[in-house]
């Protein structure tokens, strides 16, 4: 009787396995931890610290993520939707001016980022910086955003 070994590729044999598994899942507790396996196999992978931050701001662990999304952004500069993700963070902790300021570096990183214009109008309304909460949800709505159109009128 001969055996033959066939090798058969399971999820956690590297960190992109890991990150998909993940990605897939729809439990955050068990995202944090498939999140931190891919991490902990590559410590570069920015897009696992980006979904773990994600994960953790699900579970309300805000100062987890904006850890997370720091050390994301320290491996990919360029991302504007991690910044965006951080500056919700940031935004949850009560640190609007750290909000405000992620919120416009995704806007330099992508100029038509309606998500980005219409969070950093919500935490400018958080300061009582009406006047550029509007301008930022009025932008948020031409560039397609629902709800900045809705906070625009709401608040006009």
């Amino acid at each position: 009787m001969i055996f033959v070994t066939i090798p058969i590729l399971a999820y956690g044999q590297t960190a992109e396995d890991w990150l998909k598994k993940g990605r897939e899942e729809t439990n955050p507790e068990i995202q944090v931890d498939y999140f931190t396996r891919a991490i902990r196999l590559n410590p570069e992978l920015a897009d696992a610290y980006t979904c773990r931050g994600t994960a953790n701001g699900d579970l309300g662990r805000y100062d987890r993520a904006v850890a997370d999304y720091t050390k994301a952004i320290e491996l990919n500069p360029d991302n504007a939707q991690t910044y965006n993700n951080r500056g919700y963070a940031y935004e949850k902790l009560g640190s609007y001016d750290k909000a405000v300021a992620d919120y416009t570096r995704a806007i330099r990183i992508e100029p038509h980022y309606s998500s980005a214009y219409n969070n950093r109008g919500v935490a400018y309304y958080s300061l009582g910086r009406i006047d550029e909460a509007l301008a930022d949800f009025d932008k948020a709505c031409k560039y397609g955003s629902s709800e900045g159109c809705q906070n625009y009128y709401k608040i006009k």
